[in-house]
């Protein structure tokens, strides 16, 4: 399983941290997959040791990662207030959910 999710990783900075987009990137990533692979499961047709494992390889797959990236530079490059960024952040969420696409 590991080989397929390191594929979500990102590199820290040469200072050795995350940045602001690459730790919402990671966590809304995370978001994703979990969100589909609980989908699949209550699909029931994976085995369900190899869920999370699917789920990451759909997700590189798909092009959300392209989109995720592109979406979350778009919000933090326009200095919104907390508040404001975390409904935006879920706005994010909401539009790259790989199960929708699958449903409709």
């Amino acid at each position: 399983m590991a080989k397929d999710v390191s594929a979500l990783r990102l590199e820290p900075s040469t200072t050795g941290e995350f940045s602001k987009t690459q730790t919402l990137q990671i966590g809304i990533a995370t978001i994703l997959v979990l969100e589909y692979s609980f989908f699949l499961s209550e699909q029931g047709t994976q085995e369900s040791a190899k869920i999370i494992e699917s789920a990451a390889a759909e997700y590189q797959r798909s092009g959300t990662p392209a989109a995720v990236q592109e979406a979350v530079k778009d919000v933090l490059s326009q200095g919104h207030a907390h508040e404001e960024l975390c409904k935006m952040i879920i706005d994010i969420i909401l539009r790259n959910r790989m199960s929708k696409v699958v449903q409709e």
